[in-house]
């Protein structure tokens, strides 16, 4: 692993803060972000950054960005932990990241839960879903928050690229009560998309109540291989088919989905409705779900069907005794 004493810089700007493996090659472009203080006509570097992601001009950090070059984008994060309201990148259409081997980095503290680097949509609520849309191959995004709050069949983020890699990711899906309403609702939806490794991510809210048989996660497609860890997937379930994860069609996934120690949450300590299953796994949906060393609570079964599609290690899944939470007593 490179060591590096001193500031690193590229074209001139500093890229401390960018992990090593994506601090870009000779050609290689970094954008910064700052939503609050930054200009479109600016040339995006860390003294003079640009004030947007992408806009009609296409001047923006991503607009500017070149397929399969290595490029990186830093939005930086807000001044407060509370404050959200001018430093948000703000959107108001689907963020499409199509461009190969193109990252984004959040410049804020790395808490796991609702970094300050954020982006989400206009401050009246969006009408347009999802709100990102990822086909790109190859992209890495880090120590970010991505907040859905719109009305209209709210996707978050529909993922459906090829090895891209998420670490410290906040996907906020259904952030209003209308979209945790909507059956086509998700936090994160992977249509089509193999090979993606998430780590260390926050997968939904705990805060908007999900009313009805949506999920924080969905597979379709024939996903392939998709890989998380270390991962804490969190909801309000007030309808007890709400699901953690949605694999309900037939070949939806291919080969499998690993989740490994990943924890699975529904906040029944706070009024929400226990959910009868995590899971919704098809009899045919084309793969296996492995569940390493993970855990459930807020939900009465890992997947009710039983149909011999969901594999555990270390235990077998048993309601109140093994693979379930259970609560302590004395």
């Amino acid at each position: 692993m490179p060591n590096y004493s001193g500031m690193v810089y590229s074209q001139g700007a500093p890229v401390s803060g960018i992990p090593w493996f994506l601090a870009p090659f000779r050609g290689g472009r970094v954008y910064y972000v700052d939503p609050e203080f930054g200009a479109d006509g600016n040339d995006g570097s860390a003294e003079t950054p640009l004030a947007s992601l992408t806009n009609s001009s296409g001047t923006g950090a991503y607009d500017r960005c070149r397929d399969g070059q290595g490029d990186v984008v830093v939005i930086k994060g807000g001044p407060t932990s509370s404050d959200t309201t001018g430093h948000t990148v703000r959107l108001s259409s689907t963020l499409d990241w199509a461009k190969n081997n193109t990252h984004l980095i959040g410049a804020c503290a790395p808490t796991m839960v609702s970094q300050r680097a954020r982006i989400t949509g206009p401050s009246s609520g969006g009408t347009f879903s999802p709100m990102v849309t990822i086909s790109s191959s190859g992209c890495a995004f880090m120590n970010i928050a991505l907040f859905d709050d719109y009305t209209v069949d709210p996707v978050c983020v529909n993922l459906t690229g090829q090895r891209n890699y998420f670490e410290n990711v906040h996907f906020g899906g259904m952030g209003a009560a209308t979209g945790g309403d909507d059956a086509a609702a998700a936090s994160l939806k992977i249509d089509g998309g193999d090979e993606n490794t998430f780590v260390g991510c926050y997968i939904g809210l705990d805060t908007i109540a999900r009313s009805t048989t949506n999920a924080e996660i969905e597979l379709v497609g024939a996903a392939t291989r998709n890989i998380f860890k270390d991962c804490f997937i969190a909801s309000f379930a007030d309808n007890a088919g709400h699901l953690f994860v949605k694999i309900d069609g037939s070949g939806d996934i291919d080969r499998f989905v690993y989740f490994k120690n990943c924890f699975f949450y529904n906040a029944v300590e706070s009024t929400a409705t226990t959910m009868t299953q995590a899971m919704d796994v098809h009899n045919t949906c084309g793969g296996m779900v492995i569940l390493d060393g993970c855990t459930a609570v807020g939900c009465t079964d890992i997947a009710a069907a039983d149909n011999g599609n969901v594999f555990l290690t270390q235990a077998v899944a048993t309601a109140g005794t093994s693979g379930l939470a259970v609560a302590a007593t004395r």
